[in-house]
């Protein structure tokens, strides 16, 4: 979207039907992340929800109560287009993070077995010792 050079994000929605703050705050940080993640501003105009103008770094600039008709006239900040690392990688800085934390939880349980492992190994190895010890002994004491 960025990449065709778009200066403005603009978000309509039919939120009547939830009827809730709740759902109204959780579309809206939903929509504002994508404004976010492009460094663009966002236009949320609803027909029951939350009708917002949000800038490039997240700052609400103007908004209207939740539920409550009205209108709203705001001057929308352009700004320069910058490239963002999302905008330029997308979902593989999420996935390839995600995939990095994996990696290192198997490679954390696999060395804990490994050394679980090796200390029965190394207790199995003293008792044999012990055996070996003990029949000598009484080879020896025959």
């Amino acid at each position: 979207m960025n990449n065709l050079g778009a200066d403005v994000f603009v978000n309509l929605t039919n939120d009547s039907w939830s009827k809730t703050n709740s759902a109204e705050i959780q579309h809206f940080v939903v929509a504002s992340f994508r404004a976010l993640e492009f460094r663009k501003p966002l236009i949320r105009s609803t027909n029951s929800g939350y009708t917002v103008v949000v800038d490039a770094y997240g700052n609400r600039i103007a908004d209207l109560p939740l539920f409550v008709s009205d209108a709203l006239s705001v001057s929308v900040p352009l700004y320069k287009n910058q490239l963002t690392t999302y905008a330029r990688f997308g979902n593989w800085v999420p996935l390839f993070s995600a995939l990095f934390v994996l990696f290192h939880c198997l490679l954390f349980l696999k060395n804990k077995i490994h050394a679980k492992v090796k200390s029965k190994e190394n207790l199995k190895g003293k008792k044999d010792i012990e055996r070996t010890l003990a029949k000598e002994d009484s080879n020896e004491n025959s």
